[in-house]
């Protein structure tokens, strides 16, 4: 179980990611809900957004940059 600190620390840093992800552009928070957070493969989201698969990989790698030039 963890202390009352390590559990508010733990609470901060998902609130923060939280609104890094927020900030990041709508198509590309939009890939990185479908492929990280909701587990659906690349190949699901890009047949749900009607968009090549490439095309779903460049967005998902693009907002992994950006969650961590924002989250450093």
């Amino acid at each position: 179980m963890q202390c009352p600190l390590d559990q508010m620390i733990a609470a901060e840093e998902r609130e923060e990611l939280s609104r890094a992800i927020q900030c990041l552009p709508e198509n590309e928070r939009l890939v990185l809900r479908m492929v990280t957070l909701h587990g659906i493969s690349e190949s699901d989201t890009a047949r749900c957004m009607a968009t090549p698969r490439i095309k779903v990989r460049q967005a998902l790698a693009r907002a992994n940059g950006m969650l961590r030039a924002r989250l450093s």
